[in-house]
C-alpha cells in the first residue's frame, strides 16, 4: 500500500519526480563511497540471494586503480538484479555489468560485510577512450541521467580527492 501511495505521489507530482531524478555528483558519489576504483569486470555471474528470497549478481573486477578506500585483489561485490537459469530480475535504470567492461564504480560496504554500489542507479560509471584524442571519460552507465554524463578521468581522479579533502 504505502508504494502504491508513493507512486501515485510521484507522478502527481513531476517536480518532485524530476528532483528524485537528478544524478549525484562525482563529489556525492565519492563522499558516500567506502570505496572507489577503477577496473576490468573480470566475471558477472547471477546467483540465488540467502533464502532464494531474490537473485544478484556477484561482480568481480581486477583494480586498475584504488581512488578511495581499500579493496583487495580482486575486488568482488554484490548488486541486485540478474539471471539465474530461466530466472531474471532486474532493477529499473540500475546498470549492468559484462565482462571485459572498464568501469568506475562507488561501493559502499553493507552491514553483512558485503560491497554494494553506493548508488543503485548511479554508482557505475563505463570508461572508453576517446578515438580522436587518446583520453579516457568516464560515462554514466544509466541512460536517463539528467547532467553531466561524460567526465574526463583525469578530471574524476581530481574531484575524487577534492571531496576527500585533498587539493588538486
Amino acid at each position: 500500500m504505502a508504494l502504491l501511495l508513493l507512486g501515485l505521489l510521484a507522478a502527481a507530482s513531476p517536480v518532485w519526480a524530476a528532483q528524485r531524478l537528478a544524478a549525484p555528483s562525482i563529489e556525492q558519489l565519492a563522499q558516500q563511497a567506502d570505496v572507489v576504483v577503477i577496473g576490468e569486470v573480470s566475471s558477472a555471474a547471477g546467483e540465488w540471494a540467502a533464502g532464494r528470497s531474490s537473485i544478484q549478481t556477484r561482480v568481480t573486477l581486477t583494480v586498475a586503480e584504488l581512488l578511495k578506500g581499500t579493496a583487495p585483489a580482486p575486488l568482488t561485490f554484490t548488486q541486485l538484479g540478474g539471471r539465474v537459469g530461466n530466472e531474471a530480475s532486474a532493477i529499473g535504470g540500475g546498470p549492468g555489468f559484462q565482462p571485459g567492461e572498464r568501469v568506475l564504480v562507488f561501493l559502499t560496504r553493507w552491514p553483512d560485510g558485503f560491497l554494494r554500489l553506493a548508488d543503485l542507479i548511479y554508482g557505475k560509471f563505463e570508461i572508453v577512450r576517446d578515438a580522436t584524442t587518446g583520453r579516457d571519460h568516464a560515462v554514466r552507465a544509466t541512460g536517463g541521467a539528467v547532467g553531466a554524463d561524460q567526465v574526463d578521468l583525469d578530471q574524476v581522479r581530481t574531484l575524487v580527492r577534492r571531496s576527500l579533502g585533498g587539493t588538486d
